[in-house]
């Protein structure tokens, strides 16, 4: 969930895909409801959703009649969103899984169907490249900020548990990373936040290289899937879009189980408190690349990257 600038959004990690129809949406509508129930007393908020891995009727690729796919997938997806769908936005989801939709005067919100760039999608680069160059259009073309989401991440797989390793392998293909990478780089002045999930856990990622460096958030998971917390995020933005802070709030099924009470979502932390010097001087600052290139290489410096350790094995 990106928050209280009266956004939300969902990932696709579901379990759930398109051709369960009623199923599918009343599971998403349920999900979403213990969600937003944080941001009681704000109105209705628009839901803007993505298509994930398990979204697809076999994990990863898609299917033979995509049209008919994506355009029952888009019939759910389009009740969410508070009236803000489009035509144009109904083509391009039928046509490749993505689309534009402006939130406000001042911003869009570009969802990409980044399950297509997996090194396990069977989607041909053909397809992959259409959408990139649509992606460049739009942000191009934008006359306020952006806003991009998506499911699968251009990163190193993180997931990670007792039974599953980490396998460091990259979760895009290469060229698909790069021009995706040249893309953000050209536009860093337009696009406001990127936003991932897939992981089920909480990173950032900078290039370190570029002049005007470009970042992008991976967001955790409400599913316990992969043995994490159930979790999920607040965004603040200032009245440009720009993001100020990340603020995650988490369900300890652990301890509630324990004493045989119903799981709720508790404040867990804000980004800038855990990870700031001086998070009170900075609370006006925007989270840029550049900012985060200087946090995460003070980060890795051994005392700082212990005293982080510290405070979260005090969190539990």
């Amino acid at each position: 969930a990106y928050g209280s600038s009266g956004i939300t959004a969902e990932d696709g990690s579901s379990g759930i895909n398109a051709e369960y129809g009623k199923q599918w949406f009343q599971r998403s509508v349920r999900g979403v409801e213990n969600v937003t129930a944080v941001f009681a007393g704000q109105g209705v908020l628009p839901v803007y959703s993505v298509l994930g891995n398990n979204d697809m009727p076999v994990d990863y690729e898609e299917p033979e009649d995509r049209k008919a796919f994506y355009g029952n997938v888009w019939s759910h997806f389009r009740l969410l969103m508070g009236g803000r769908d489009s035509r144009e936005a109904e083509e391009t989801f039928r046509r490749g899984g993505y689309y534009t939709i402006t939130h406000s005067p001042d911003l869009i919100i570009v969802g990409l169907n980044t399950v297509a760039f997996s090194v396990q999608s069977n989607v041909s680069t053909e397809d992959v490249e259409e959408q990139l160059a649509w992606l460049e259009s739009v942000v191009e073309g934008a006359r306020g900020g952006v806003i991009i989401i998506g499911h699968v991440s251009p990163s190193l797989s993180q997931i990670q548990t007792e039974h599953v390793m980490w396998s460091r392998d990259m979760m895009w293909r290469e060229e698909y990373t790069g021009r995706f990478n040249d893309i953000i780089t050209r536009y860093t002045g337009t696009i406001r936040s990127i936003l991932f999930s897939h992981s089920h856990s909480f990173s950032w990622f900078v290039n370190k290289d570029a002049p005007v460096p470009p970042s992008y958030f991976v967001l955790s998971a409400v599913s316990p899937l992969y043995e994490n917390e159930p979790s999920f995020h607040v965004l603040t933005f200032n009245p440009t879009w720009q993001l100020l802070d990340i603020w995650t709030y988490f369900a300890p099924l652990e301890f509630y189980t324990r004493q045989h009470l119903t799981p709720h979502f508790r404040f867990l932390f804000s980004l800038k408190e855990k990870f700031f010097d001086r998070p009170i001087e900075n609370k006006d600052t925007i989270l840029s690349g550049s900012v985060l290139k200087a946090v995460t290489t003070r980060l890795l410096r051994p005392f700082d990257m212990q005293r982080t350790f510290d405070t979260f094995a005090e969190l539990g």
